[in-house]
């Protein structure tokens, strides 16, 4: 977590109180009477840059303009007072909440507003677009701070009028509005509504000419100034009007307006009244303009004096009383001139803060977001965070103004449930009006509680019956809901329990004696205790029943991206399984015997079609018999699980619904959703055989996607769709699939076929129900195996992918099993895309085995017409097969031979091998897709003798794997695609062919295998079927296309030269030539070869290796068999080399070289860029007999100067002869490069000097400090006696002797302690040569503990005590399983390392020091120190016995 700075003004919650409309794209915020006379003006996207570029202090408000009108939230901080710390105003983050129209809506605190508009931003954060800044310490001084549209809230009407009224000049200060600035404005009107008439004097209603012009009448008005520096005594409008004013609601009910009453005014009352009324103007100038009192109070003292006095002389006429002079007295006129009284445009901050002319005690936040706060200076700020949108990636920045500190503003609710804002601190007025009234139904949320920490103020309302409680979140201590006796319905609404609150929570709700009825809706949150811990005294007494209130959208059973998946909510709503609890959760809930109905939830699971229910991790299986124990002995007459639709219970056959359901209502009355246990029970015993249907056709549906789907996916037209992978999944239950096997069916459909054939590949239970139906079943016609393109995704692990070679390949076993077990069946493979598109998008590839097979089938009596390609016939499928061999097999393998294989009937021309059946699994050995199989032996096979001896005597010989090491192209290792099939051809198809059959090899391996024989002195004679002058030639059935790879094994000779000019050799990377050799050894110019392998063989008079130089890009070389034998043994020969231009192979990385004379290692030490060597060597000495007389000397030391120039060397394996060396190997070591990695090294010493052994150790461990593997085969070069009948060894040069089969006296001592200095190493082995019967021991060996990167050690396990590999299993397991253990303790469901979350599996892997032992010859087959211990113990009670 990121560390936390201190934030001055904590808050516990954060309310969306209220939103700024906006129709000018501007959000501002603004002390409320300076109305942004000193602001700040910015756009949302540049603000940070505009913000750099001018001194923020000087200013006092913002403006921020955004692009968008709208509706932007205002929310608020609070503590745990509900004292308002903080406002957070948007500024381009629209709102899309309901508008709490009459302001009682309850407010709810979610954390993650929290997070996001406060806390992240006191949190030393990484991410640069989390910013936080200040602007300036914002001056309050009109008791408000005011969040409004462009302008603020005072201009347009309200500025004209206050103009029109008095100059503005008089508000402000160095051009700034002042705290007098009006905030409301009563218009009073005095004239007739209607258009005036001309009039004369004698209609005039006015005769005093002082007062108007006769002609020039004009309608009177006077503007009264409202503002919260005046009390109600400071309003001369409302002391002169005062008779006259009614009050009435507006068109809303919460806005008092006035009206002037529908009565005649008196012009005596207003007479009267003036003096008094100039008397409170007087002092309404002084509180409001101060300084400027007497100007202003002029210019308002005539204006008011002019509008009453107007009003009196327009009254006058008709109150007097005139002589008639003996005339009739004239009717009198009355005025049609009324006074009326307006508020100016739209007055929102007049109506939020005004009764009239009375301040509001209690603001309203219906009208404006304008907040009361006490007069200060307040911290204001820009907050910004990057958000995303939900549907697509489109990031923007939200940014709000935040003012911080602020002081007297209180968040509360009045009588009528309204949020204001109180000046102090005080007992909810909702709260006091339910006291006072008694209220049998109440609803509060955390604005109602005083003290958000308890619940205390419940205490207060111990009278309800029915209590709604929202956004009651992060509250600890719940004990005030248990003093609720007399509540009999609670609902929580967006309630979120702590964890650590859910005891306190339960043991409070359990505590409420007549509750019967408990709901909570879905935004709330309710943990489950620890159940173990909770109260066994404690649970509902009277509850009837629980219910979760959803919204209709969570309620859809249709689910937009899994159409059958079941449950309420949806992929995005994961969470609800864990917030929304199901009662039978709760602690104690076998005990709710008041229950009458049971509603269990089912909500949407990704991996369960069926919903959470019956995903049985989840474990609702756990309480099944908690609830069926409960049907028994409570009133439960239904249980509803609501979440899980169907309208037939048919539907419900094999599914997990139908097998649950059955244990909650086993031998109850209970109904579950309205179905009674025998209906439910006969669904589930034969789900097909009760019904109505005849069924004879079943469609086995095989996908991995819908495993947690029903069973039973369709019954209907006489055919049964069944999900078999979820039938396979359930090994406990296969009452469905028994029932549809037992159906008379004729016809059996499987679909799709990748995943059938992919599950037995991967899980090998797929055929085996499939192949036991096929066997028993008398009816079955047919069986359909159908195919589509359709990938699986990644998501689905093992299962992933599409058709291929491999699942080809179960898919011809599958067939040739079924036809074996039922000989009348016909099977089809239907493919509706395959014919169609076969030349476009479908890889004809994959399918090709499958073609191949049904030739094979087609041409075989037993099996002909009974495999079917759905739109294909035999001549369009030859086709196929040959098209494929001509234009898409690159590799083939070419066969010739004497034994049978060539001229075998049952051997195909062209046979598909595979490499797992063909060259790994070999008992039996096949052919023709696996449609033949025979026994491998010398003698051969009964029914395919001459096959079996020939494919044999290959693998004997190893043949087929020779040069398939990594470095090499090889049709045996990762260079060729495992799947894919590997052509194996007859030589004789191919000479007899009369047209081309392949014409893209890139890849030729000819294997040319002659019988033999042997003479009566076991003289081994080659049957060669060639003439001793024939040459290699390639068929002409074969064409090239940039050949890469050429392997030729044996054979007649080859002339290199002659080969290269008969193909395209531009291409030609690796060439290998094995007992094929002629007498011309001049090597051709070959540019792109990388890889080349010279095996020679006996050749009378030949030349030597010459022109290196043309192989400029040769990275590998193997020189092999350089002293060899004529056939029948009796010349030999060592082969000779012209290496005058070997320095040219500047690329060679890798070089072998077997048997090589001494003589030519010298000019090695031109090839500067060896990493890796092989080199053994092969000396003429006397008793050879050479034709020249050679004898070479000894080998010694300073033969391996050459090792000198090989600075990158980093692999080494040297074989040094015993009879011909007098090495003694720290002088060859010393030519070494350090930095070498890995180094075999076998040598051998007379028994005087076997001492030279334990120095080479040293030297190695001294100077290669980075060797990570280290090979030694050390030996005594002497004789040894061994006599088995007499029990002895004799050593006939010491007259040492000692028992047979054991150790001499003077083993060789390994001292692994010198081998630990080496550590870096991971791989250690060490023989002797079998003839060296004084052997060899151990010695200190615990330290080889001491290599902490060591994984395999290739010596003989025997020569360990079982009680050093105790200590040494302790040392390097030990804390390793002591820290597994731990983990399990603490994580039942922790069974072994592979089930170790992340971090704890990084840790073991870190502690995991363990080697294994493997034997000395080899790298594979190894065994940990517990096994070894386990088999001699085994062994030893064995023997004991």
């Amino acid at each position: 977590m990121a560390k936390k700075n201190k934030d001055p003004f904590p808050i516990t919650d954060i309310y969306h109180v209220t939103d700024t409309l906006v129709d000018g794209a501007t959000v501002v915020v603004t002390d409320l009477c300076e109305n942004l006379s000193n602001s700040i003006n910015t756009h949302d996207q540049d603000i940070f840059d505009d913000l750099k570029k001018i001194n923020t202090k000087k200013f006092n408000s913002i403006s921020v303009s955004n692009g968008a009108d709208g509706v932007y939230p205002v929310w608020v901080g609070v503590d745990k007072f509900n004292k308002v710390r903080k406002i957070f105003a948007s500024t381009n983050s629209g709102s899309f909440y309901d508008w709490d129209r009459d302001g009682t809506k309850k407010l709810v605190s979610w954390s993650f507003n929290k997070r996001d508009l406060n806390d992240q931003y006191f949190f030393k954060s990484k991410d640069k677009k989390i910013k936080r800044k200040k602007l300036f310490d914002m001056k309050i001084n009109s008791g408000a701070i005011a969040i409004a549209d462009h302008g603020g809230n005072f201009w347009y009407e309200h500025y004209d009028a206050l103009k029109e009224a008095l100059d503005e000049k008089y508000y402000k200060i160095e051009n700034i509005f002042q705290n007098n600035y009006p905030i409301g404005l009563f218009k009073f009107h005095y004239g007739d509504k209607e258009v005036s008439s001309p009039s004369s004097f004698k209609s005039s209603k006015i005769h005093d000419q002082k007062v108007v012009s006769l002609s020039d009448f004009r309608t009177t008005k006077y503007t009264e100034f409202l503002s919260n520096l005046l009390d109600e005594s400071c309003y001369p409008t409302k002391y002169i009007f005062e008779k006259y004013f009614e009050e009435e609601k507006g068109y809303r009910d919460h806005i008092i307006e006035l009206k002037i009453k529908d009565e005649k005014i008196s012009a005596n009352y207003l007479s009267e009244r003036l003096p008094k009324a100039l008397e409170i103007l007087k002092k309404q100038n002084k509180i409001l303009f101060g300084k400027n009192f007497k100007e202003v109070h002029n210019i308002r003292k005539v204006q008011f004096e002019n509008f009453i006095i107007s009003i009196i002389k327009d009254i006058e006429p008709q109150e007097l009383t005139l002589p008639t002079f003996g005339k009739k007295e004239a009717k009198k006129q009355e005025s049609k001139n009324k006074l009326t009284i307006n508020k100016v445009g739209l007055p929102y901050i007049q109506d939020t803060f005004y009764d009239g002319y009375k301040l509001k005690s209690e603001p309203s936040l219906r009208e404006s977001a304008t907040i009361p706060v006490k007069n200060g200076k307040y911290p204001c700020y820009i907050h910004s965070y990057s958000q995303k949108e939900d549907d697509d990636d489109y990031e923007f920045n939200s940014i709000y103004v935040v003012v911080e500190g602020l002081e007297n503003c209180y968040l509360n609710r009045n009588k009528r449930g309204e949020l204001f804002f109180d000046k102090s601190y005080r007992e909810s007025l909702a709260i006091r009006e339910h006291i006072n009234k008694k209220s049998n139904s109440i609803s509060l949320d955390k604005i109602d509680l005083r003290n958000t920490d308890n619940l205390k103020e419940l205490e207060k309302i111990n009278f309800v019956e029915s209590l709604v409680l929202t956004g009651f979140q992060e509250i600890e201590n719940w004990n005030g809901l248990s003093k609720l006796k007399k509540l009999r319905k609670l609902s929580l609404v967006s309630c979120d329990i702590n964890f650590t609150a859910a005891e306190n929570f339960f043991k409070n709700l359990y505590s409420l004696p007549n509750l019967e009825e408990l709901t909570i809706d879905d935004s709330s949150s309710i943990p489950i205790p620890n159940l173990s811990k909770f109260p066994k005294n404690l649970y509902f007494k009277k509850l009837k029943s629980y219910e979760i209130s959803f919204r209709k959208d969570w309620t859809k059973l249709e689910h937009e991206n899994y159409p059958n998946h079941k449950g309420y909510g949806g992929e995005k709503l994961w969470f609800l399984v864990s917030h929304l609890p199901n009662i039978y959760q709760f602690p104690n809930f076998e005990k709710f015997k008041s229950l009458e109905k049971l509603k269990i939830y089912n909500y949407f699971d990704y991996d369960q079609k069926e919903g959470h229910l019956f995903n049985y991790e989840n474990g609702f299986e756990d309480y099944y018999q908690k609830i069926n124990k409960l049907c028994k002995n409570s009133k439960i007459q239904d249980i509803w699980i609501n979440g899980y639709s169907f309208k037939q219970p048919n539907e419900l056959a094999n599914t997990k619904y139908l097998d649950g359901v059955i244990k909650l209502i086993n031998n109850t009355k209970v109904k579950l959703n309205g179905i009674n246990q025998s209906t439910l029970d006969k669904i589930s015993k034969k789900p097909i055989s009760s019904s109505k249907q005849k069924i004879n056709k079943i469609i086995l549906l095989n996908k991995v996607e819908e495993i947690h789907d029903n069973k039973l996916l369709s019954l209907k037209d006489n055919i049964v769709t069944l999900n078999y992978f979820s039938i396979l999944q359930d090994t406990e239950n296969r009452t469905l699939l028994n029932d549809a096997f037992s159906q008379p069916i004729e016809e059996l459909i499987i679909k799709p076929a990748y995943q059938f054939f992919r599950s037995e590949l991967i899980y090998t239970d797929t055929f085996k129900a499939v192949e036991e139906f096929i066997e028993k079943n008398k009816t079955l016609k047919s069986l359909i195996i159908e195919f589509d393109e359709d990938i699986l995704s990644d998501d689905y692990g093992d299962m992933a992918g599409l058709f291929g070679h491999e699942e080809s390949g179960y898919f011809n076993r599958f067939i040739l099993r079924i036809f074996n077990k039922n000989k009348k069946i016909k099977i089809i493979l239907r493919h509706k895309d395959l014919k169609r598109n076969l030349d476009k998008t479908i890889d004809l590839e994959k399918y090709i085995k499958i073609f191949e097979m049904f030739r094979i089938l087609d041409d075989s009596n037993d099996t002909k017409n009974r495999f079917k390609i759905e739109n294909f016939n035999r001549k369009e499928i030859d086709k196929v097969v040959e098209k494929f061999l001509l234009e898409k097999v690159n590799s083939i393998i070419v066969i010739e031979d004497n034994w049978g294989w060539n001229e075998s009937k049952f051997v195909r021309d062209i046979e598909f091998f595979d490499k797992f059946i063909n060259f790994e699994d070999l008992d039996p050995f096949s052919i023709n897709l696996e449609k033949i199989n025979f026994s491998l032996t010398y003698e051969g096979d009964k029914n395919y003798p001459k096959e079996s001896k020939f494919i044999n005597e290959m693998f004997e010989s190893e043949k087929f794997w020779r040069f398939s090491s990594d470095k090499f192209n090889h049709f045996l290792n990762g260079k060729h695609n495992y799947d894919e099939p590997i052509i194996v051809v007859k030589q004789k198809f191919l000479n007899n062919s009369k047209k081309v059959i392949f014409k893209n090899i890139k890849h030729y391996y000819y294997f040319c295998e002659p019988s033999y024989d042997f003479d009566a002195y076991d003289n081994i004679n080659y049957n060669k079927f060639w003439k001793a002058k024939d040459k290699f030639k390639f068929p002409k059935s074969i064409k090239f296309n940039q050949l890469e790879t050429l392997n030729i094994i044996g054979g007649r000779e080859i002339d290199m030269t002659s080969l290269i000019k008969s193909i395209d050799s531009a291409k030609l990377k690796q060439m290998i030539l094995s007992n094929c050799i002629g007498v011309n050894r001049e090597i051709p110019y070959l540019p792109k070869l990388e890889n080349l392998i010279i095996e020679d063989n006996y050749t009378e008079k030949s030349n030597g290796f010459s022109k290196f130089a043309n192989l400029p890009n040769l990275e590998n070389l193997e020189l092999l068999s350089l002293y060899n034998k004529q056939e029948n043994g009796h010349r030999w020969m060592t082969t000779e080399f012209d290496f005058t231009d070997i320095y040219k192979l500047s690329k060679l990385k890798y070089l072998k070289l077997d048997q090589i004379n001494p003589e030519y290692l010298p000019p090695l030490k031109t090839l500067k860029n060896i990493e890796e060597l092989e080199i053994s060597l092969k000396l003429i000495t006397g008793d050879m007999y050479s034709d020249e007389g050679t004898i070479d000397k000894n080998l010694i030391d300073e033969n391996f100067d050459f090792l000198q120039s090989f600075k990158s060397l980093k692999k080494l394996k040297i074989d040094i002869p015993d009879d011909t060396s007098s090495v003694k190997g720290p002088k060859l070591l010393s030519f070494i490069n350090n930095n070498l990695e890995e180094l075999t090294l076998e040598i051998s010493y007379f028994d005087e000097n076997i001492k030279n052994g334990n120095n080479t150790i040293k030297h190695i461990s001294k100077k290669f400090k980075i060797l990570q593997k280290l090979k030694l085969i050390i030996s005594r070069n002497e004789k040894f006696e061994e006599n088995e009948k007499s029990n002895t060894t004799y050593f006939r040069k010491t007259g040492e002797k000692w028992e047979y089969n054991k150790d001499g006296p003077r083993p060789f001592e390994l001292d692994l302690k010198i081998i630990s200095r080496l550590k870096d190493l991971k791989q250690f082995g060490f023989r002797q040569k079998y003839n060296d019967e004084m052997g060899f021991k151990i010695i200190n060996p615990i330290s080889i503990t001491k290599l902490k990167k060591l994984k395999t050690l290739n010596i003989k396990n025997g020569k360990f005590s079982s009680n050093d590999l105790e200590i040494i299993n302790k040392l390097t397991t030990g804390k390793r399983d002591k820290f597994l253990e731990e983990c399990k303790k603490k994580d039942k469901s922790i069974s072994s390392e592979y089930s170790l979350p992340s971090k704890e599996k990084k840790k073991y892997d870190k502690l995991n020091k363990e080697f294994k032992f493997g034997e000395p010859y080899h790298d594979w087959g190894y065994d940990t120190i517990e096994e070894i211990l386990a088999e001699r113990k085994k062994k030893k009670n064995e023997t004991a016995n």
